[in-house]
């Protein structure tokens, strides 16, 4: 067997990157080097990804220098070895990285004889210590939980130590009954907490069940490779199977069934499937028994994404005029959206909750600040976290929407001009338009701007100049607001525009204005 060793540069010049990549002929040395990092942050997460067996990491670095990356790395007991780059002036540094186990240490610049007679003394030790552990594992034969488990999980060693077994060797020493027909691998989650003796009776019960044969524990749950069973559509057995187990830890379990497979060797997918229902389980709605089905389901749901682009701004509207049907849609597109982004719950709940304290927040700055007591304080927060689904979640965030919809329009005038005018007072600010006004109050453009002029006397644009002008005065004689600054806040946007508009509204110049008030 030829042992390969797994190199990494992490180094933020890269002229000593390309270098250490060009110079050293590391197929000669039995390495091969499977990437570089250009500071500390990206080395750490390459390492993390990659699980090198020696990194070559320079002292001084950017972000996270040498020295914390290698510090970092001993806290989480990752073993790999270091050969350390360094400046003369940097001894320092060495110290503190021989107290953290680091024994090869180069000056730069690097004497590459020197450095092929590191790694080669590196590699020396860490071969025989593969070779060592391998000739253990050998020796001691793996309990039938482990195998399985390490099947399951597609372990590194185990396709080197099953090329050594056919199935009758495997059968004789793990009385497996290989080949079978068909593999499926099942988990049990909501077992966290249980003792030895309550896990021991799981694994217990579950050998009595004919078709589950085999069982072992992983990131907290209990695995189960089930023979010669094709769920498919049909998952009645695993109701028994769970009332079961309920029955006997006193306590509710949750089965995610992985896909089923016809090879032993594929039998980590079906594990791989059944942990990824079991971490996407926030998306289902009180369900006892993950399967294949929901994913299509939710993988077939239609991405209305409407809401994405100024989606606080339409759900704010939406609200502010009573519209509980557009409501309703913008929330049922940002659901259909989060079951098929890949999310995690705590990034879902925080997306919903983000969206709600935007809509809130402008309700709040425009004069609706009794809502912040009702609807903006800890407890909703605290709702909001303790949602257990998304569809728990989204029912949340639409009764408070809905109740927030009906709260502000019984304070709103009832006329529907009255309505009209009242958000106008509360959005001059912004880009508005008869058109706009239109949309949301459901009336065609020429309709209501012949309402308008009925019930007001002005035409919309020359009661908005109006209403934009009366709030500009205020601003001119009360605050030290720059002139194009009060243009900008009132809606003009345009300094010049708003100056024309107001010496045809005053008769003098924004500037005289404010020098006769002062």
């Amino acid at each position: 067997m030829i042992w390969k060793m797994k190199v990494l540069v992490i180094d933020d010049e890269p002229n000593i990157r390309e270098g250490l990549k060009t110079l050293i002929d590391w197929e000669r040395l039995q390495c091969i080097l499977v990437g570089e990092a250009e500071n500390g942050e990206e080395g750490l997460e390459k390492i993390l990804l990659l699980h090198p067996d020696l990194v070559i990491v320079d002292i001084k670095m950017p972000e996270i220098d040498g020295i914390e990356l290698i510090e970092r790395l001993t806290r989480k007991e990752i073993e790999t070895e270091f050969i350390v780059l360094s400046g003369y002036q940097d001894f320092g540094y060495a110290k503190r990285a021989m107290e953290c186990g680091v024994n090869h240490y180069i000056l730069k610049p690097i004497d590459e004889d020197l450095l092929e007679h590191k790694v080669i003394d590196i590699y020396t030790v860490w071969k025989n210590k593969k070779m060592n552990e391998l000739a253990l594992k050998r020796q001691c034969q793996l309990s039938k939980e482990q195998m399985i488990k390490y099947i399951a999980l597609g372990h590194e060693d185990v396709e080197s130590y099953m090329t050594d077994m056919n199935y009758e060797e495997l059968n004789r020493w793990y009385e497996l009954d290989l080949p079978w027909k068909f593999y499926t691998i099942l988990l049990l989650d909501g077992i966290c907490g249980l003792d030895f003796k309550e896990r021991h009776l799981i694994k217990k019960a579950l050998a009595q069940l004919g078709d589950y044969r085999l069982s072992f524990e992983s990131e907290g749950l209990i695995g189960i490779l089930v023979k010669n069973k094709n769920y498919s559509n049909n998952y009645g057995s695993l109701f028994f199977l769970r009332e079961r187990i309920n029955k006997l830890i006193r306590k509710e379990v949750l089965i995610a069934v992985g896909i089923t497979v016809d090879s032993l060797d594929e039998v980590g997918q079906s594990f791989a499937f059944a942990k990824y229902l079991i971490d996407r389980r926030f998306l289902y709605e009180d369900q006892n028994i993950l399967h294949k089905q929901m994913t299509l389901k939710h993988n077939n749901a239609e991405q209305n994404t409407s809401y994405a682009e100024n989606g606080e701004m339409k759900l704010y509207q939406a609200v502010c005029t009573n519209q509980q049907d557009e409501v309703n849609d913008l929330l049922e597109g940002m659901r259909g959206y989060m079951e098929t982004s890949g999310w995690d719950s705590e990034r879902i709940k925080a997306f919903y909750l983000n969206v709600y304290v935007g809509v809130m927040t402008s309700l709040v700055e425009h004069q609706h600040g009794l809502l912040e007591r009702e609807f903006l304080n800890p407890k909703v927060f605290e709702e909001f976290y303790h949602q257990s689904n998304l569809f728990k979640l989204h029912g949340f965030i639409k009764f408070q929407f809905l109740t927030i919809c009906e709260y502000i329009d019984e304070m709103k005038p009832q006329n529907t001009l009255g309505k009209v005018i009242d958000y106008i007072e509360h959005h001059y600010k912004e880009d508005l338009k008869i058109e706009t006004l239109s949309k949301i109050f459901h009336y065609s453009s020429n309709y209501l701007g012949k309402q308008f002029k009925k019930e007001t006397g002005k035409s919309f644009n020359s009661f908005l100049d109006d209403l934009r002008i009366k709030e500009a005065e205020k601003l001119l004689g009360n605050s030290k607001l720059k002139i194009y600054e009060i243009a900008q806040i009132t809606g003009f946007h345009d300094p010049d525009y708003f100056a024309a508009k107001f010496k045809k509204h005053m008769g003098i110049s924004p500037k005289e204005y404010r020098i006769f008030k002062s």
